[in-house]
Order: C-alpha cells, then sequence, then structure tokens
C-alpha cells in the first residue's frame, strides 16, 4: 500500500489494491473450477504463424502469391539451389511467381514453430514436412521468416529456406 498526505486517497488506494487483488484470485478460482488454461502465448506470435500457415496453404496449391504478399518492400530471401541473395519486392516476386500452378503438395506440416519476438520484429522458425499423396514425406525444410510490424502488419521482411535429409 503507498500512503500520501492527500486527505482520502490513502483509503481509495486501499480500496483499488483490495479489488484488483479480489479480480486476480477470482480469475484463479474460476479457472480451476472450469478446467480452463489461461493462455501465455503472445498474440503477435499466434498472428505471424497464422500468416504463415495461410501462405503455405496457399503455395500447397500452387500459390506462391501467399508469400508475395506477405512481403515487405525491402524483403530478402534465400532459397535452397540460390547462391545470390534476392533483394527486393520486385525480385522476391520474381523469384516466386513462375511457381505459380507447378507446385502440388496434398499434404504438409508445420513442425515445432517459434516465434521470438523482439519489439516489432518476429523471428519463425520451424521445420516443414510435405508429403505425397500417399503420405509419404516428400521433403523437409528448415525455415527461418523474419517478420516486422509495418503500420500493424507483420510483413516479411527475411525468408530463408533450407532443404534437408
Amino acid at each position: 500500500m503507498v500512503y500520501t498526505q492527500q486527505e482520502g486517497e490513502f483509503e481509495l488506494r486501499q480500496k483499488k489494491n483490495s479489488l484488483f487483488f479480489l479480480a486476480i484470485i477470482s480469475v484463479a478460482v474460476i479457472s480451476v473450477l472450469c478446467g480452463c488454461q489461461i493462455s501465455t502465448v503472445n498474440p503477435s506470435a499466434e498472428i505471424i504463424i497464422a500468416k504463415e500457415k495461410m501462405a503455405l496453404d496457399r503455395w500447397a496449391k500452387g500459390d506462391p502469391y501467399g508469400f508475395i504478399e506477405l512481403a515487405a518492400e525491402e524483403v530478402t530471401y534465400f532459397a535452397e539451389g540460390t547462391d545470390t541473395l534476392v533483394r527486393g519486392f520486385k525480385a522476391f516476386e520474381m523469384a516466386n511467381a513462375p511457381m505459380k500452378g507447378k507446385i502440388s503438395i496434398p499434404r504438409f506440416e508445420m513442425r515445432d514453430p517459434k516465434v521470438q519476438l523482439h519489439g516489432e520484429v518476429g523471428i519463425l522458425t520451424y521445420v516443414l514436412y510435405n508429403y505425397s499423396e500417399l503420405d509419404s514425406i516428400t521433403s523437409r525444410w528448415r525455415s527461418t521468416e523474419v517478420y516486422l510490424l509495418m503500420n500493424d502488419d507483420w510483413k516479411l521482411i527475411h525468408s530463408h529456406w533450407t532443404i534437408f535429409k
């Protein structure tokens, strides 16, 4: 409790502190009684993962524009089989647009996604497993995607993909 010399302020702060404590206890009791869990996942991390999953869904259907539309103007990109860094939105679009209609992935898994948030930067890492129609693994990729919060939207500023066996 904080004491100030202003008359009545001490009692008001004491009441506010008591109400806040009561609210915290109430939420905890209700959570235990109903078997609820309070989420500790950061909403920004959930948004970044959801954006990436939507882009992967489109990619699996032969639409590279899911990733292209996520990209910021200053995006950079490393992909398997390239020895140079792709720089900028137009170059990123030119590198990915030719894949339109050429990819068909019946099923994929985004394994162990992790977002590390540092201010307005989110670094997403995960392993992507692609499967055939017979449900056998066709490829596995390590992915690192760097997002920047720009005008209240998470935009892709760097993408790096490496295939592994």
